[in-house]
This record gives C-alpha cells, sequence and structure tokens, in this order.
C-alpha cells in the first residue's frame, strides 16, 4: 500500500472496498471521485481585479509642449510644421 493512501483511509477500510476490484472497476470508481472534487479549493492564490489606472493630477489643465518647442522660444526661433 502507499504511504499517502494509509494516511487518508485504512488498510482495513481499503481492503473492504477495493481489495477484489478489477482495474477496469477501480478505474472506474477513481473517475467518479475525481468528478467530486471541487478544484477552486485547491487554487493557491485567486487574482484580485486590476486596479484602475491613477487619474493625472500634475500639469491636468495644460497640454505637452516638446522639449524641441521650448528649445526654439528660448533661442527665439519658430519650429517649421511639415504637415
Amino acid at each position: 500500500m502507499m504511504r499517502g493512501i494509509m494516511v487518508a483511509i485504512s488498510d482495513d477500510h481499503w481492503r473492504r472496498q477495493f481489495g477484489n476490484r478489477t482495474a477496469h472497476q477501480m478505474a472506474n470508481v477513481l473517475l467518479a471521485l475525481a468528478q467530486r472534487v471541487d478544484l477552486e479549493c485547491f487554487r493557491k492564490h485567486r487574482r484580485g481585479p486590476k486596479k484602475p489606472s491613477p487619474k493625472r493630477t500634475k500639469f491636468k489643465k495644460e497640454t505637452h509642449v516638446s522639449t524641441a518647442q521650448i528649445l526654439a522660444e528660448s533661442r527665439g526661433r519658430q519650429i517649421q510644421c511639415l504637415s
């Protein structure tokens, strides 16, 4: 007998229930037992819902200005848009 099974089922009970079954009958019993197992009980960790991305608080009213535009303004030039 396997040591793990012996912890769960006593030797006497094992022989009475499963000792005289064929391999096919034993497979059917094990499949029937496996269908009743609730796998959710054995999950290690449930993933929680994703956290929403934080709302923008800094520079909320200002739009983005490129670094090239800032440098051009500081040098007194204007950038040519190629659109």
